[in-house]
């Protein structure tokens, strides 16, 4: 796992995009997870762009109360004053057929992931910063340092557990540098 502020400039968003045939221009929505720096440097791209920023009202809110320059991992000039089109929602949240943001509140005012049901593979969540390293989600969990509030952030974390134990889902956590192996595996990784 390579720090972000160390990838190489093809490992950036734009020329990733681009070898897909793509551009920023034509994202139409970005699900932020939460408003930490290394989760949110890069929303300055969909400036003045037809993207929706879908984030929850109380991450918004409570990011937004920081006095400047920002405290706890969040910086607040990397959201503040963008000119983005902000898309607040409280709580899940169906974006698509076999798509559900799911509200994982606990690591920030309101952290939030993807719950993805693939074909082939099944459920797979990406818990972001819910569930950072895999040890998150022993039981009990083994806490991170930074949960801004811990009683909400144990809740996401059986919510978690509940849909690994129950569903099978395979939960990608925000920083663990295990699972890429893991997700290379899946029957749908390459197609």
């Amino acid at each position: 796992m390579v720090p972000y502020d160390e990838w190489t400039a093809e490992q950036q968003l734009e020329p990733t995009l681009a070898r897909q045939g793509l551009a920023v221009s034509d994202i139409d929505v970005v699900v932020a997870s939460h408003l930490h720096m290394d989760h949110c440097g890069k929303l300055n791209l969909f400036q003045q762009t037809r993207a929706d920023i879908l984030l929850q009202r109380a991450e918004y809110e409570g990011a937004m109360r920081i006095p400047p320059p920002g405290v706890g991992g969040y910086v607040t000039s990397q959201y503040r004053d963008l000119d983005v089109k902000w898309r607040l929602i409280d709580g899940d949240f169906d974006l698509v057929d076999g798509v559900t943001v799911l509200s994982l509140p606990g690591h920030s005012y309101g952290s939030q992931g993807l719950a993805i049901r693939l074909a082939a593979s099944g459920l797979f969540v990406l818990a972001s910063d819910a569930a950072q390293v895999a040890p998150n989600l022993n039981d009990p969990p083994i806490a991170s340092p930074n949960v801004y509030d811990s009683m909400r952030w144990r809740e996401s974390i059986r919510r978690l557990q509940e849909l690994r134990d129950r569903e099978g889902a395979l939960i990608v956590c925000g920083h663990e540098p295990t699972q890429l192996e893991e997700l290379k595996l899946a029957p749908d990784y390459y197609t």
